[in-house]
């Protein structure tokens, strides 16, 4: 198979149809490399400029695809220049790679960083630590020259009753909270499906704004690129069946509202937003909660992502299964293994993020 750098920007109709080909047998699904989120974010993040893909080819179908983009910095220090696979918004980062390419990827990958004289280190995070693409690139990696990262993070696999939350510690607590909510509004509280509602959409990013990620300008509206990232995103997966936007209401008073992307049989939970004057509900717990009784009432769907982020104990504990994820640090030369080297030191000083929930 032939491998080739493509630029995002350069892709025309007949190559988003082979990526989206791609995206149907894929081993790993994965929302967030899918044509329509890529080419939003290539257009419009300044985090995403400069993106390629790296792709496998063999009489015309696409065997893998691995976005890529340059960077001279990491966690947060000038070092020299390298490559990485996430910018934000992006919660898995495992690439499209067709059953029976993992081994031809992972190796089509090391060689390129090896002969990019610009990029002295790859940076991946979010995969999948049981996927054959992830063992088969750490397979063809010199140990001395990569730094590994594990956690896990919520995740919820279909049964054949709807017990994920059974015997949950804390689910008593928020019944109690919506049963007093209940009782002072005169309300019931409901969720509504407002995926196929473009103005929903935009309720959503004022939502977001008005708390606390409105105030430290991590909102989406806080950015026109921002926003207009996620309108496209939203307006492609609503078009494709594949954008779940759910509310939760108290009769005409929005709650906290919840956006999932939805692929072949896994739903994302991707964004999440609640009204923090009624925060002694915790509405947006409660809506996780209801999330739950949505995903078993989707016959299609058989895997839920909660795309928490490791420090967000609440979120990840809510779940009953755990999904093993790792990123990666790989230095290519003497340069990519200072970086390396300096790296550990300071993964081990990071004070941990705000989780997202």
């Amino acid at each position: 198979m032939q491998s080739r750098v493509v630029s995002v920007g350069e892709t025309d109709t007949a190559f988003a149809a082979r990526w989206r080909a791609l995206e149907d047998v894929a081993t790993a699904e994965n929302p967030f490399y899918s044509a329509d989120f890529l080419r939003a974010a290539a257009t419009h993040l300044p985090s995403a400029r400069g993106m390629r893909l790296l792709v496998g080819e063999n009489d015309g179908e696409l065997g893998w695809l691995i976005p890529l983009v340059p960077s001279r910095r990491l966690l947060t220090l000038p070092v020299v220049g390298g490559l990485r696979n996430r910018w934000p918004h992006v919660f898995f980062g495992q690439p499209l790679v067709a059953p029976g390419c993992e081994s031809e990827a992972a190796d089509h990958l090391l060689a390129h960083l090896s002969e990019r004289r610009a990029a002295r280190w790859l940076r991946l995070h979010y995969l999948d630590a049981d996927d054959a693409f992830t063992r088969a690139l750490l397979r063809g990696v010199d140990p001395a020259r990569v730094q590994v990262e594990r956690y896990t993070r919520g995740w919820a696999v279909r049964r054949a009753d709807p017990t994920y939350l059974e015997g949950h510690s804390n689910l008593r607590r928020l019944s109690r909270k919506r049963r007093a909510f209940e009782r002072e509004t005169g309300e019931v509280l409901r969720v509504l499906d407002r995926s196929d509602d473009p103005a929903a959409l935009e309720e959503f990013l004022v939502l977001e704004a008005s708390g606390w990620k409105g105030r430290e300008g991590r909102a989406f509206l806080a950015t026109t690129w921002d926003a207009a990232f996620l309108r496209q995103v939203a307006d492609a997966f609503r078009r494709r069946g594949q954008l779940q936007l759910w509310s939760l209401q108290s009769g005409a008073h929005t709650l906290a509202m919840k956006l999932n992307l939805v692929t072949r049989s896994t739903m994302f939970c991707y964004l999440i937003a609640y009204d923090e004057k009624v925060a002694a509900l915790s509405p947006g717990l409660q809506l996780e909660v209801e999330n739950f009784d949505l995903f078993h009432s989707a016959a299609d769907v058989h895997q839920m992502d909660s795309c928490a982020t490791p420090d967000n104990g609440f979120v990840n504990r809510l779940y009953p299964e755990q999904r093993a994820l790792l990123s990666v640090l790989i230095g290519s030369g003497v340069a990519g293994r200072a970086v390396t080297s300096l790296a550990a030191v300071r993964a081990g000083q990071r004070a941990p993020s705000r989780h997202r929930s």
